[in-house]
């Protein structure tokens, strides 16, 4: 059976976000599988989903962060498995003090991005990339002239004020939910509380990882969709066992590891 994987990005990024990950689906030598990457043109190259191509097939959706804001019904409705990547319901959660906190945190970004929109992208991939200090790998190097501001600060109104109805999301047979342990952008409660809602699903924990899974830890990551995926059936599980030793349990009620990532 063929495979369809659908890639959408989050808040600031765009498809080289998943650079990493298509030179390693290419170096699969059984993966049969379509690859559809979203766009959501921030830097003037948008690409809107298409959704799945009718018939038969296993169709696999990857969201990061808000992009999982981003998936529409009619791909939700068809996915066999999705996998969360530092994921959340909603932005704002938590305690009053956090919910005051992250409101004016995203009420300074849409402020500063009218006039210094170079500036607010680059405070905040380095964010993204704590707990490690080098960000410069999150960098599209796209001339600032290209930034689209107007899309950038109407993704910024969605982060605000979007909350997620998980009615279909629940149907979904498989969930896999990835997280970094000092995620400096979305907390790891809101993939807890995700992994929470969703009695099904898996949540994996990456330890001293932060919010840019998806480049920083883009080899753990692939690593954990093959496993998911059950390919590469010749590399031998303990092989993929030993990348990914658990270190700890973090709860008992559904599968929650925490990895190393070295």
């Amino acid at each position: 059976m063929k495979t369809e994987l659908i890639l959408q990005h989050g808040w600031g990024f765009d498809e080289t976000i998943w650079t990493a990950w298509l030179q390693q689906l290419n170096e699969i030598p059984d993966f049969d599988g379509v690859v559809q990457i979203a766009d959501r043109g921030y830097f003037g190259n948008r690409q809107d989903l298409v959704g799945f191509c009718p018939g038969r097939s296993l169709k696999v959706v990857v969201a990061h962060s808000l992009g999982l804001h981003f998936l529409p019904e009619k791909v939700l409705t068809k996915t066999d498995l999705l996998v969360i990547i530092s994921g959340f319901s909603a932005f704002h959660m938590g305690a009053p003090l956090s919910l005051r906190r992250s409101r004016k945190v995203v009420a300074r970004m849409k402020d500063k991005l009218v006039s210094r929109p170079a500036e607010v992208l680059s405070d905040f991939f380095a964010s993204c990339y704590k707990p490690l200090s080098d960000s410069n790998c999150l960098l599209t190097g796209a001339d600032p002239s290209t930034i689209d501001k107007e899309r950038l600060l109407g993704d910024l109104e969605v982060l605000d004020s979007s909350v997620l109805d998980l009615t279909t999301i629940k149907s979904i047979p498989s969930v896999l939910i990835l997280s970094g342990s000092q995620d400096a952008v979305v907390s790891p409660a809101a993939s807890r509380a995700l992994h929470q809602a969703l009695p099904a699903s898996q949540l994996t924990v990456v330890c001293d990882a932060g919010h840019a899974l998806p480049v920083s830890h883009a080899n753990l990551c692939v690593f954990a969709l093959r496993k998911a995926l059950g390919r590469w059936k010749h590399l031998a599980s303990s092989s993929f066992d030993q990348l990914l030793a658990p270190v700890r349990t973090l709860s008992t009620s559904n599968l929650e590891t925490c990895i190393a990532s070295n």
